[in-house]
């Protein structure tokens, strides 16, 4: 059995030690969206679409999706009087 096993970040195949955390996976392969992902300013997904939690356990093969996440300004929708 390999000590590692091939996840998927946005697209893009990486090698992360075997019984990696989601978070170990997203530090390894693009760290500079852990900060984001850690703050919710960036949605972190399966790839079914689906939340997931940092400290998931990767399974090999394992697609992830992170995405910025759009929040609306405080006067989003507001009308001219």
């Amino acid at each position: 059995m390999s000590g590692e096993v091939r996840i998927f970040v946005n697209g893009k195949g990486y090698l992360v030690p075997a019984g990696s955390t989601v978070r170990e996976g997203i530090s390894r392969a693009e760290p500079s969206l852990l900060a984001s992902c850690e703050t919710g300013d960036a949605v972190l997904t399966d790839a079914r679409g689906l939340p997931l939690a940092l400290d998931a356990l990767l399974e090999a093969g394992a697609i992830l999706r992170a995405a910025p996440r759009h929040r609306r300004g405080s006067d989003a929708g507001a009308l001219d009087a």
